[in-house]
Parts: C-alpha cells; structure tokens; sequence
C-alpha cells in the first residue's frame, strides 16, 4: 500500500501510526513535509547543543572554589582555587590552583573552602579507625560487629574547642569523631544490621554504640541525663546540640568551682534607726511588767562571708548603738538630737546566716542570733540574747535592710528581766567586696 499527499493530508500522525504498524512497507512522504521535518530537527540539534555547551562551562565554572591548602609540616595557609567544592565524599586529594596541580592527602595537612555566601568548611588529615561495614540496606550484613580499618583520612571539622567534632563521608555514610582538648580522637560507632531469621526475612537493627561512648565522656555533667543520650540521633546536628549543653554544663560547674577556690567576703558600714520596746520584771518579788519604749540610732559594721558550698552567706554584724527615750508611761520620744555620751547604750553583735535567692539575687533573708551588752554605768552588765531575723535589698553597693530581734536578758545586780522587741530599718554601704 502506497500513500499519496492527500492519503496523507486526510489521515493524520495517528492514523500513520496504524498504518505503519499493519503494513511492512515504507511509507512514501512527501518532499515538502521531508524538508520540513529535516529543518526541525536541525534547530532542535542546535539548541540542544547549545544548552549541552552551556551546561558544561557552567558545571565548569561551578566546580571551583576559593580556598587554601596547608603543606605537610607546614602552618602556612597556601590561597587559590580548589576543584570540585562540592564533593558527596570526603575527598582524598586535592585539585589546586591555576595549573590545576594534584595534591595526594600524604602530601597535606590540611585545606579549606569558602563558598559563594562566605561560609567556610576546614578539613584536617587524621589517622583514624574507621567502621566499613555497609550501609546500604539491601546490602546490610546479619552479623552486629564493627568492622575497624586504620586509614589516613581528610576530616572535616564541624565544631573546634575543649570538644571538637569531625566528619568523614565515604560509600553515602556519615561518620563522626569526637575530641577532647588534648585527649585522643575517637570514632563514634555507630552500625546498622539486620537481624536474620531467614534468608527471606530479616529485621533492620542499630549498633548505637556511641551513645554510650558520649555519656562515658561527659559524665562529670550532671545537667545531662540519660535520656539526652539513649534519644540521641547519629546526625551532625544532635550531637552538635548535646557538646553545646555539655559546655554551657562546664562554663557553670567552673563559675561554681571558681566560687569555692576564692571565698567571697563583704564589709559594709550601716547605720539604722530603731524602736526598741523593753519589758522589765523584777524576779523577786513578782512584780507585773514596766514598759518602756526607746528610739535608737545604730551604726557599725557588717562582715558576710561567702558559703562555698551553697548559696548562703555567714554574716557577722557588730554595732554600737545611742538610745534616747525610757518613758514608763509607755510614750515615744522622738529627740534624738540631744544625744550624749550617756546616751550610749549598748554594743550588740549578731550572727546571721543570709540566703540569697537564686533568680532575684538581689533579694536575701537572713536568720541567727542576736545578743547585746548595756553600757550603761550605773548598771554594771546587762545580757541579752535572743533571734535575729532581717531581709536585704541590694542596689549596687548600697543595701537596704530591715530587721525584727526578740531578746531576753537578766540583770542580776538588780534582779530584774527583761524582754526586748527592736525593730531596725536601715542602709548599708559596701567598703569591700573580694569578688569585684
């Protein structure tokens, strides 16, 4: 059967497809329609071609990056270009500069890239012990032992301090290894297998042996708890995200131990204002209470000692203090300007044990023991000695404090005892602080 131009006109592509397929003859095609098909492939040539070229001086163009090499036994950073930045693997020699000259790993320590957006990746050589079993899961092996090779490798550094982490890429798998600051490298383990029952079915298993290698290794931080390492995934980012908890855990513990090499003291001057109100008995005869209410004007010294074992400050306050008013009628005297050295009435000491609040450090309460001895010389000793409470308020190096003692004393020259209530508001100066 032979096709003619209208044949041809009337039947269409898809009713040459038919026609094709049941008759063995070649077809006869017109002579304008060879000439158009023949210029269509032509320029679909061309600008494959076209497209082909471009790709290649692209791909060109694109395969290299900026960088450096470092020679073997040499420090010196050596810059220029470097082939085929974007390696899938680690590579095992390096493609440098203008004259394209191979460098093979025995012949460096190290080198570098720096992409387009400025970021740098920095590679070292290393003798490392590498696990090779496959990791494909098609080809994975029924037995859960490591397979250890010693090779001499290109890594890269993911992360450089006291703990460095590193990178090899080899067959499509990552491998990890870790450093302590001048310790040893070690690989992170890490194998998948397959638990064969036969040779039609199998279980795919892990070997996260590096779970336990990281938690054997930062086992002095007890912010870490075992659940940070048995969740731990073998990616670059989560192990990364553990090292940083490990050095935040290390920056405190070292502030702390820092803390308990070099203990804090502080001395402050204050001076407070008092109402004192004081209840007399005598012890024999009984005889109901006298009260007597006095105004005072205290000042001294505030020594606190720094605990470095935990977050309390032992302080010690000594202070003189001049009283005016001592009313039986009970009524306040306010004329604290006509003081005299008679006016001078006690010398009070007081041991204080200080908590300073962990998220408002500026906030302390205190709680010991107070006591005061009378200096007044018709009375020839009068002991007090009862609880102490106060809480603080620092503002720099002023603090602002107020305080409640509750004494007893006895003054046998006159058998008499008595009760104190002293209610103290007052502000402080630091003079001294180690710690700054």
């Amino acid at each position: 059967m032979n096709l003619k131009t209208d044949d041809f006109e009337s039947f269409g592509f898809n009713s040459l497809r038919i026609l094709f397929a049941s008759n063995s003859q070649l077809p006869y095609f017109p002579t304008q329609y060879s000439y158009a098909m023949s210029l269509r492939k032509l320029i679909s040539y061309l600008f494959a071609s076209l497209f082909f070229i471009h790709s290649l001086s692209a791909q060109n163009i694109d395969s290299y990056r900026n960088g450096y090499i470092v020679l073997d036994g040499s420090d010196e950073k050596i810059k220029g270009i470097i082939q085929n930045g974007d390696w899938e693997e680690t590579p095992s020699k390096i493609i440098f500069g203008d004259q394209k000259r191979t460098y093979p790993i025995s012949s460096l320590s190290g080198f570098g890239i720096i992409a387009d957006d400025g970021s740098e990746q920095h590679f070292t050589k290393s003798e490392i012990e590498l696990e090779t079993s496959p990791y494909l899961d098609e080809l994975l092996e029924c037995d859960n032992q490591f397979n250890i090779e010693r090779k001499t490798v290109f890594l890269r550094i993911l992360q450089k301090g006291d703990i460095s982490l590193f990178e090899h890429i080899s067959g499509k798998r990552h491998h990890f290894f870790i450093q302590k600051k001048n310790e040893k490298l070690i690989t992170l383990l890490y194998k998948k297998f397959r638990q064969c029952i036969d040779t039609n079915i199998y279980h795919p298993k892990n070997k996260n042996t590096y779970q336990n290698q990281l938690s054997q290794l930062f086992k002095n931080c007890e912010s870490l708890s075992e659940g940070h390492f048995t969740t731990l995934k073998y990616t670059s980012s989560r192990i990364i995200g553990l090292i940083n908890k490990y050095n935040e855990c290390q920056s405190l513990q070292t502030d702390i131990q820092f803390k308990k090499k070099k203990a804090r003291i502080k001395i402050n001057s204050f001076v407070g204002i008092s109402h004192i109100n004081n209840r007399y008995n005598d012890i024999e005869p009984y005889e109901p209470f006298n009260t007597r209410i006095n105004s005072a004007v205290t000042a001294g010294l505030r020594m606190e000692f720094f605990s470095p074992k935990s977050n309390n400050t032992v302080s010690f306050i000594l202070g003189m203090g001049y009283r005016h008013g001592n009313s039986k009628d009970a009524t306040f005297s306010t004329n604290l300007l006509t003081l005299t050295p008679d006016h001078l009435r006690n010398l009070e000491a007081h041991l204080l044990v200080r908590k300073y609040i962990r998220n408002k450090p500026q906030f302390s309460f205190a709680l010991g023991l107070s006591g005061s001895y009378n200096l007044v010389r018709e009375i020839q000793g009068k002991y007090r000695l009862g609880p102490r409470t106060d809480i603080n308020y620092s503002i720099g190096v002023l603090d602002i404090y107020g305080s409640y003692s509750f004494m007893y004393g006895v003054i046998p020259l006159y058998r008499i005892s008595a009760f104190r209530h002293h209610l103290e508001l007052g502000i402080s100066y630091t003079i001294f602080d180690n710690k700054k």
